[in-house]
């Protein structure tokens, strides 16, 4: 107050929009309310919305907004807004700023209805804005009323604020109080006195089953109830509650084992479920798990097999109990099964399905599931194609012996069988016993590989040459024929051994000479005609006296066929434009018949020296001849000392004559040349003329034979197709009509007894595999 005498009064200052700035607080009820943001907020409010104390101003933490603002009025730890934020606030432990809980003079809101009985409000506030809400509890041993919400908003409503509900009431909490006052002396680690547990329940699903190791992963559901009288009381003193679960752990719930588990790692029925307690002391026990079991299957019967698995929860001898099934009409659990009988069968994947429960020598709780296969899928993948395969086996002895291979045939039909062996063993567990299916698959596998050694017995007799004793031929070929129906062979091998020798049919390739006919391959050409290839070999004739015939099963009919390379004459000489050589030296005139196209040599070089057309030598000259050949040297001298004058004397003269002549020679070459040139003219036209009519002829003529080249090609290659063809007949008449033995025969007949022997062990196989697999 001494400071405020110091300062000036209101009406010395101009008045502002709202008075003065310090003026005596605006107060709502009996708090003082703060106007806008709260800067000009005085008053003493020193709690936080969240209940927390404000710390005073002058604090360490707060030494910041008393040296930036003293004029704030920061006084000791009253809620103030310095620096304008939205509400007042102050500082807390910690330095933490937070919101004080301050009522806005204009503000619109829901002022606090306080807390519960035997409770608290959360937020704790004297104000709340529209839209704050605010959380009611209660103590404990107590509980809200019947209709009150734990959660209330302040809402305006028909244009007033209030709250959305009233304010709830907290009463005593009965269950609190039943479950405090029976479990206070009871103990989970006791169990009740001669207890009789019942059951009920059913395997839910059935999540993996393992054929080959025989487990099954089931989920199950199961319901256990039991009399405990330690959990009773009287209802009416605890608001009429009858019934109300607690945590499995705070009761006594049975100890059960699981019999033939599967998994290392199953710990047992969860005990942290609830349990449903009843005012009678009558406890249930509602348990789903998930367990690994061993079956027991029968797959003899594959694929009919069945799987036997029996989910059993065996108690502890350590406790006096009893395990009793309890019938499906008296509890309420739905899918149970019946006790001891099993329910209606289902379809349950590939098998039949049918459950029940049971208990057993009043110490286990079991479930039975029976499985039985469909087998029609397995039938379709298995058991039809090993069917199939054996009866592909009997293709074995039906295939004719010299065609296709038999022993290939036979071993992939057997390594086919190892194939359909190999899968049912893998489906199927390993048991003291084989399943009937794959049994028989082994068993006809070991009829398929003894047949096939008996086949191959029959080849090589087959292949044998020679003849049967009489009496392994009566009895092979007459009465074992007959038995299985190929009539009696005794017949087909006597004929043979009347015949005498053997038929024999030889195909005999030798080089061919075909034979063409000229006149069809060049038509009228002569000349061809005589270029015609010769040396054919004839082919034999049959004979037609009848007395050979009559003869021919004596005698060996052999059929030979010579294929000799056809040589064709063609002229060795090279050709000049279309004439050879040989055909450019001609004789006499192309308009005389007999010289007409006659070939000749050309001229050797004495019919040169014989010609006419050179002079003879001068008389001195065949002297000196003569004497030259004489060789004496005398002689000879003389004859050149005597004939030099006078042929020095025909020299002059014949000089002179030479002179004479050339004139007389030159006007002479001149009307010779002209003559010539005339004549020669004439004659090179004509010649010309001949030579080309000529050149025309030969050229017609090559042609022809050029046509009749080609068509003796043709039929060279018309004829040498046929020869193959009929050589191929040849060969497969000679392998058709092979020859008939008695071991061809024989072998038939055994092939024919191993096909009957083979069918009649398979059919006899069936009942004998069952009969010792059920043994």
């Amino acid at each position: 107050d001494r400071i405020k005498a110091l300062l000036p009064t209101c009406d010395v200052l101009p008045p502002p929009r709202h008075g003065c700035w310090n003026p005596e607080p605006t107060k709502m009820g009996n708090e003082v309310c703060y106007h806008g943001n709260g800067i000009n907020y005085r008053g003493t409010r020193s709690k936080t919305t969240s209940g927390l104390n404000c710390v005073e101003w002058f604090s360490p933490e707060a030494e910041y907004y008393t040296d930036g603002f003293p004029w704030a009025n920061l006084d000791r730890n009253y809620c103030r807004n310095p620096t304008g934020l939205q509400r007042p606030f102050c500082l807390t432990e910690g330095d933490q700023q937070e919101e004080c809980d301050v009522i806005p003079c204009d503000a619109i809101g829901c002022w606090d209805r306080g807390p519960p009985n035997y409770g608290k409000r959360s937020p704790s506030k004297k104000f709340y804005y529209v839209g704050e809400k605010v959380t009611y509890t209660c103590n404990d041993g107590y509980t809200l009323g019947h209709g009150f919400r734990g959660e209330v908003r302040c809402l305006v409503k028909n244009e007033q604020v209030s709250w959305e509900y009233d304010k709830p009431v907290c009463s005593v909490s009965y269950k609190r109080r039943l479950l405090s006052d029976i479990l206070h002396d009871y103990s989970a680690d006791l169990a009740p006195e001669n207890v009789t547990v019942n059951f009920t329940g059913y395997l839910e699903q059935i999540v993996n089953l393992d054929e080959k190791n025989e487990q099954i992963v089931a989920s199950a559901v199961i319901d256990f109830t039991w009399q405990d009288s330690r959990l009773t009381w009287d209802p009416t003193y605890y608001g009429g509650i009858e019934t109300f679960s607690l945590h499995g752990s705070k009761v006594w719930t049975p100890v059960l084992t699981l019999k033939r588990n599967a998994n290392a790692d199953y710990k047992g029925l969860q005990k942290a479920v609830p349990v449903r307690v009843s005012s009678d002391g009558q406890v249930n026990w509602r348990v789903e798990t998930l367990t690994t079991t061993v079956c027991d299957a029968n797959p003899f019967f594959f694929p009919a097999d069945t799987i036997q698995c029996d989910v059993c929860f065996s108690a502890t001898s350590a406790v006096q109990q009893t395990i009793q099934c309890q019938e499906m009409g008296s509890t309420g659990i739905e899918g149970s099964s019946p006790c001891d009988s099993f329910t209606t069968t289902v379809i349950d994947g590939e098998w039949y399905r049918k459950d029940k429960i049971f208990d057993k020598d009043n110490k286990e709780a079991c479930f039975a599931l029976h499985l039985a296969r469909i087998p029609l899928f397995h039938i379709a993948t298995t058991i039809g194609p090993c069917i199939i395969l054996g009866a592909l086996m009997t293709i074995t002895f039906i295939m004719p012996m010299d065609k296709g291979d038999r022993i290939s045939f036979g071993v992939t039909i057997l390594l086919s069988m190892v194939v359909s062996l190999v899968f049912v063993t893998d489906v199927l567990p390993v048991k003291g016993s084989l399943p009937f299916c794959a049994t028989l698959i082994i068993a006809c596998m070991a009829l398929m590989g003894i047949f096939l050694f008996f086949t191959i017995a029959i080849l090589i007799l087959h292949g044998k040459k020679g003849s049967l004793s009489p009496p392994a031929k009566t009895f092979f070929l007459g009465y074992m024929a007959k038995m299985l129906l190929l009539g009696d062979l005794t017949a087909q091998s006597a004929g043979d051994d009347e015949a005498g020798l053997s038929k024999l049919i030889y195909a005999e390739r030798t080089n061919f000479s075909f034979c063409a006919d000229d006149s069809s391959a060049v038509g009228d050409d002569d000349e061809l005609t005589d270029h015609s290839a010769t040396g054919m070999t004839n082919r034999p004739q049959r004979s037609d006296d009848p007395s050979a015939d009559d003869n021919a099963d004596d005698v060996v009919s052999l059929t030979t066929v010579e294929l000799t390379n056809d040589e064709l004459q063609v002229d060795d000489m090279t050709s000049v434009d279309g004439v050879s050589t040989a055909e450019m030296w001609y004789h006499g005139n192309d308009d005389d018949p007999e010289t007409t196209g006659q070939q000749s040599q050309p001229p050797t070089g004495l019919e040169l020296s014989d010609s006419s057309s050179f002079p003879k030598p001068i008389p001195s000259v065949e002297r000196f001849t003569e004497a030259v050949k004489s060789g004496t040297p005398k002689e000879l001298t003389e004859v050149v000392n005597n004939g030099t004058e006078p042929m020095m004397a025909k020299m002059d003269e014949l000089t002179k004559s030479v002179k004479n002549g050339t004139e007389t020679m030159k006007k002479g070459t001149d009307k010779l040349i002209m003559a010539v040139k005339n004549d020669l003219i004439k004659a090179v036209k004509t010649e010309t003329a001949g030579i080309i009519k000529a050149v025309k002829k030969e050229t017609a003529e090559l042609s022809a034979v050029r046509n009749g080249l080609d068509k003796l090609t043709m039929t060279v290659k018309t004829g040498t197709e046929t020869v193959k063809a009929e050589m191929e007949e040849l060969t497969k008449a000679v392998k058709d009509e092979e020859e008939i033995t008695d071991y061809i025969l024989l072998a038939k007949v055994l092939d024919r007894l191993c096909l009957v022997v083979y069918i009649v062990s398979i059919v006899a196989a069936i009942p004998m595999t069952m009969y010792l697999g059920r043994k």
